[in-house]
Formats: structure tokens, C-alpha cells, sequence
């Protein structure tokens, strides 16, 4: 109920008698307005945006975590292309790791990893040349993938090295 409030308190003015009515200039009849709040309305809210990127946020914090534990440092966090943003630069003695997090909150109908798709997986190798020209990267890279399941208190989180290895395209 407050998403729906907050949502027309943005969009629309209420009156003395409080009953909420288009701004003027809007030209939306009543009955549309009620379909829009009950099936885009709380899609539109910002809290809903701030809790998925808290959300990967905390992913990334717990996969950085477990690759530092695990004998891995740090390069890049974030790194952008453009577009195409590459989560995590990792490296080893033999590798640049470039990890992909995936974060999914219960009830999952997928496990986390299983959304690096092969466009997904394109872009990432897309990224990757461009991070590798730019930072003079010598070493070989690798694709991994951390999937991290965050429910409540409880947390798993998966390594998959060597994920996938991107295909070159013939043209």
C-alpha cells in the first residue's frame, strides 16, 4: 500500500476531499491510471532498484571476500567499457581472472549462474578485450563465475572456474 501511495503522491495531486485525481495535462482517464498503479506501479519504485543493487552489491562484497580468501587479489572492481562492465579483475600467479557475480535472493526458480547466458557471455568477452588492450595484460585469461545465494542470514557462495571460454566468431 505505501508503494501505491508514495507512487501517486508522484504523479498525482490529492484534493481537500481525498480523493486523488490527475495533474492537469495529463489527459489519463481514471480506469487506466488504476491498471497502472496495480501492474507497473511497484516496478517503478525506487526502493525496489536500490534493494537489486543492494543486493549485487553485497554479492560482490562476499565473491570478493571468498576470491581474497582463496588465495586471489584484486585488479579492477567495476570495470567499464562503454557499456559492458566486467564485476570483478582477478588474479592469480598463472591468471587474470575475470569474474562475473550473479546474486539471487529466494524462492529461485534458477541458480545465479545459470543467468550468464551466452549474450551475456559475448559481452563479458567483449569487455575482456578491451580491459586487456588497455591494462597491457600479458598473462592468460580466464572466465570465472561466482554465484552467491543470499537468504537471510544464511549465504552460499559457488566458485565455477574456467566458466565458459568465449567464441570466436567468423566473419
Amino acid at each position: 500500500m505505501q508503494i501505491i501511495q508514495i507512487f501517486m503522491q508522484n504523479f498525482f495531486r490529492k484534493p481537500q476531499a481525498g480523493v486523488y485525481t490527475c495533474r492537469p495535462g495529463h489527459g489519463i482517464q481514471l480506469a487506466a491510471i488504476r491498471i497502472f498503479i496495480i501492474f507497473v506501479g511497484c516496478k517503478t519504485h525506487k526502493a525496489s532498484v536500490l534493494k537489486k543493487s543492494e543486493t549485487g552489491r553485497r554479492g560482490e562484497d562476499l565473491a570478493l571476500d571468498w576470491l581474497q580468501a582463496h588465495g586471489f587479489w584484486l585488479r579492477d572492481r567495476n570495470w567499464r567499457s562503454g557499456h559492458k562492465e566486467l564485476d570483478l579483475v582477478m588474479e592469480s600467479e598463472q591468471r587474470v581472472h575475470v569474474v562475473e557475480v550473479k546474486t539471487l535472493t529466494p524462492p529461485l526458480l534458477i541458480q545465479p549462474f545459470e543467468k550468464v547466458d551466452s549474450a551475456k557471455q559475448a559481452r563479458l568477452a567483449s569487455a575482456a578485450s578491451h580491459y586487456v588492450a588497455e591494462r597491457h595484460v600479458t598473462k592468460e585469461v580466464q572466465f570465472d563465475i561466482v554465484s552467491v545465494v543470499l537468504d537471510g542470514e544464511h549465504v552460499e557462495v559457488e566458485y565455477i572456474p574456467e566458466a565458459f571460454y568465449p567464441i570466436k566468431r567468423a566473419y
